[in-house]
């Protein structure tokens, strides 16, 4: 079945735009062409609501792409073939055929200057953003192929300049942006909007939301409210992050997959509503307010839910999807865990200190694989559950490290329910990312101490064969007596026999060779720490430059590769000077740093 994408030929790629159509025209049926101008204002608003990523003004995507006149140019591939490629996000399936045209352009170029989709998702979010009408509405509009004529219009993204009805609005979020309304949909609905305060709008693409609707912030910096001018009046519209533990974060995924389409507007199905609005009313008001009990009386009444108490009912439910009760990272929504029944749900093995999960593909079978893994705080101990193979694999390597002060101690482990559970050692200290935000931990002393303690660390790992993948600031902690500690050996893997899944995990979006992963964090992670003015970086700028990392590549000696990269490093500069500039990335070696990262990654 044939398939709509899109090419945009940016200004700056214009001297070769005949060529480029030319090529088009030879690999794809072309369904319209249309030359835009942006307005000169607003141009990097335009660039910033189209890639979903706030820019500033003069950034480095305008001056490699043009501000001036650029080329849409919108295809039919009669036959879609969806690979696997290495792409800016790391590897995807795309559609093979637009996504290796559009790299065989770029290389014309010799820079991004062509932007172009690759799945249909994209191309609707584009288009939607570009023109204004979704994929399925611009087919029905223009049924027949391009009859050979460009169409110059002035256009801005659309939404640049306000809304004109609330319709528009929910219409482009709808093709752009994965969300659902939690409360608040009736008054969308009937028009009785206007200044009304408790919209309240779930998301797990909060920038890009925020940057579409092309609102402004009020009243809160803990969770904005966006002020959004629809028909010259102003609409606020309550943001929740899924990211901010209002929820369970595989709760609101499932809210998410499970949304439906109502009058336009993506609402909660009606399971989803009932259990979501009792959570809201026990957990962040402490009551059942009168406006809404007839419903969920009428939901329990058609469910025969009779016999059990409301906290019971939503415990239950929270149960039966193995969800947690968590905090909210928002100090605005209310957290009530009085009634009996919710505070020995919430302290079944603990207070929550975090939740994580996911569904990732294995690197070595490439199967989708769904994991989570929750933390608590039992007292004395740190207690973990999650998915069975992540939390076994977890103890099998602490276990293997008990000897060593470097990992805390595992004191039991078990099965309950349908998780695994083990209790380690409790670490009382800071993250190092907290360590050095402090500072009286700048002086040298103290540096000097956690550098070489990390690098102990390295070394601790390559001598049993042991490569973390998660080697990041949160994970490494410093205890009260100094000593660096790390945390969540979930991911790690053993260099010489590989025995569990292994879903790909990194913080960053992109994708390293897991070789070379726990090497390659000490600099990217302690660069995370903060951000001050210190001395050696023209030194360290030089030196980085000299070290030949793509001599690394080859998998004949793991451990002969760590050694000339840690040799290189420590003689490139002393160990002081090392970790004094690493651990406070400046932006005067930020080109070398990212230079080095894309050597990596290439």
């Amino acid at each position: 079945m044939s398939e709509i994408h899109l090419f945009v030929l940016w200004e700056k790629s214009r001297h070769l735009q005949e060529s480029i159509v030319d090529d088009i025209a030879g690999s794809f049926t072309i369904r319209g062409c249309y030359d835009i101008t942006w307005t000169p204002r607003l141009v990097t608003s335009n660039f910033s609501r189209f890639y979903g990523e706030k820019l500033p003004e003069g950034c480095r995507k305008e001056l490699d792409c043009g501000t001036g006149e650029f080329r849409l140019v919108i295809v039919e591939d009669l036959s879609p073939k969806y690979e696997e490629r290495q792409t800016s996000r790391g590897p995807e399936v795309v559609n093979v055929n637009a996504f290796d045209a559009k790299q065989k352009y770029r290389r014309w170029c010799t820079a991004n200057r062509i932007h172009g989709t690759n799945n249909k998702a994209e191309t609707d979010h584009d288009l939607t953003l570009l023109l204004g009408v979704s994929v399925e509405d611009y087919l029905h509009n223009n049924p027949q192929p391009w009859d050979g004529h460009v169409k110059k219009i002035t256009q801005d993204i659309i939404g640049a300049n306000g809304w004109s009805d609330i319709n528009q609005l929910f219409y482009v979020l709808n093709h752009t942006v994965n969300y659902t309304i939690l409360r608040g949909c009736q008054e969308v609905q009937s028009g009785s909007y206007i200044d009304h305060t408790d919209t309240d709008i779930l998301t797990d693409q909060y920038q890009r939301f925020w940057l579409i609707a092309n609102g402004t912030p009020c009243r809160s910096e803990v969770r904005p409210k966006e002020r959004i001018p629809i028909n010259g009046i102003n609409y606020d519209l309550d943001l929740w992050d899924i990211r901010r533990n209002y929820y369970d974060i595989q709760w609101g995924q499932q809210m998410l997959r499970n949304r439906t389409l109502r009058d336009g507007i993506y609402v909660l199905d009606e399971d989803n509503n009932f259990y979501c609005l009792l959570y809201h009313c026990l957990i962040n008001k402490n009551r059942i307010s009168p406006d809404y009990k007839p419903y969920l009386l009428d939901y329990i009444r058609r469910n025969h839910l009779e016999s059990i108490s409301f906290p019971q009912i939503m415990v239950s439910f929270l149960g039966k999807g193995n969800y947690e009760i968590l905090r909210p990272n928002d100090t605005s929504v209310g957290f009530h865990i009085e009634d009996p029944i919710i505070n020995r749900y919430y302290n079944k093995y603990g207070k929550v200190l975090g939740k994580s999960c996911c569904i990732q593909k294995d690197i070595g079978t490439g199967k989708n694989l769904e994991w989570k893994s929750c933390v608590y705080d039992a007292g004395d101990t740190i207690v973990k559950a999650g998915t069975d193979w992540l939390i076994d694999n977890e103890v099998r390597f602490l276990r293997r490290l008990q000897s060593h002060n470097l990992a805390p101690k595992v004191l039991d482990e078990r099965k309950e329910d349908q998780d695994a559970v083990f209790s380690m050692e409790k670490i009382k200290g800071q993250t190092l990312n907290d360590f050095f935000s402090l500072k009286y931990n700048h002086k040298r002393k103290i540096i000097t101490s956690v550098a070489s303690q990390i690098v102990s660390a390295l070394t601790l790992l390559k001598d049993n064969n042991i490569v973390h993948r998660d080697f990041t600031g949160n994970n490494l902690l410093v205890d009260c007596e100094g000593n660096v500690r790390l945390i969540d050996f979930g991911w790690a893997i053993d260099t010489t026999a590989d025995q569990f899944p292994r879903p790909e995990k990194l913080t960053s979006r992109y994708r390293p060779p897991e070789m070379y992963s726990d090497f390659y964090t000490i600099g990217a992670v302690l660069s995370e720490v903060t951000n001050y003015r210190l001395p050696y970086l023209q030194r360290l700028s030089a030196k980085l430059c000299e070290i030949q990392w793509q001599d690394y590549f080859d998998d004949r000696s793991y451990s002969a590769k760590l050694d000339a990269v840690n040799h290189a490093l420590h003689a490139a500069f002393g160990l002081r000077d090392y970790l004094h500039c690493f651990l406070f990335r400046h932006k005067r070696i930020s080109r070398y740093y990212n230079k080095f990262r894309r050597i990596i990654w290439r």
